[in-house]
């Protein structure tokens, strides 16, 4: 389960970000299994994931769940103190990053930390738009 945050994390947006033959070695294998998981386990449609991959980043309850799935599975965001697990984040960016990824995952990190929002999912949600807008080309979705 902790393999399905990294993909969360490293996955791309379509028409915005990395295709599966972009992603590095490590994320290439939880990905698919990621997606189905925290599709089973939240209920989200592949209507509005497939808006998100063509760069509209939705806003509803079951994305936001989705996503926090991703987050907390892939095993790369802690969910007691938001933080990165920057060694495993590392394993699953993309070969081109060069560190990139890992570095806008942890200031997107301490964004949500200090985002002033008391619920979890809203923090967890305040990471990824952040990652979305800061570079969404490189947005990963599996």
């Amino acid at each position: 389960m902790s393999k399905l945050l990294i993909l969360a994390v490293f996955l791309t947006v379509a028409n915005c970000a990395l295709k599966p033959e972009e992603y590095s070695p490590a994320l290439k294998d939880i990905a698919d299994e990621l997606h189905f998981q925290c599709q089973m386990l939240t209920g989200v449609k592949e209507d509005d994931i497939n808006e998100i991959r063509g760069g509209k980043l939705k806003d509803n309850i079951e994305i936001k769940r989705f996503f926090a799935c991703l987050w907390i599975h892939s095993g790369v965001l802690s969910v007691g103190k938001l933080e990165i697990d920057e060694a495993l984040a590392k394993k699953m960016e993309p070969p081109n990053s060069n560190g990139k990824t890992v570095q806008i995952f942890s200031s997107c990190a301490k964004k949500g930390r200090e985002s002033g929002e008391k619920d979890i999912l809203e923090k967890i949600w305040s990471i990824n738009v952040c990652v979305f807008n800061t570079d969404p080309e490189n947005f990963i979705i599996p």
